[in-house]
């Protein structure tokens, strides 16, 4: 099966449909509610996920703050962002 969007992806795993390979960190609850289960280790995908911003734009603090905020957040270690 192909879905457009991870979450229809997760409802059909729940559903009982198969299996599928999802980003944990944005499904913890049903996890942590037993609806979804781990098959064993974590895989990397060679994916990754990009903080962007126009080429040029002016120096901003705010997006500053976000970006440090950001990188503390997926190196902590507790596998949250895995």
């Amino acid at each position: 099966m192909v879905f457009e969007h991870v979450s229809t992806m997760a409802q059909a795993c729940i559903a009982g449909l198969g299996v599928a390979l999802l980003p944990g960190f944005l499904f913890q609850p049903e996890l942590a509610r037993g609806e979804l289960k781990s098959l064993g280790h974590d895989w990397a995908t060679g994916g990754g996920y990009w903080l962007m911003t126009p080429e040029g734009a002016r120096a901003n603090p705010a997006a500053d703050a976000f970006r440090e905020w950001l990188l503390t957040e997926v190196t902590r270690g507790d596998g949250a962002f895995a």
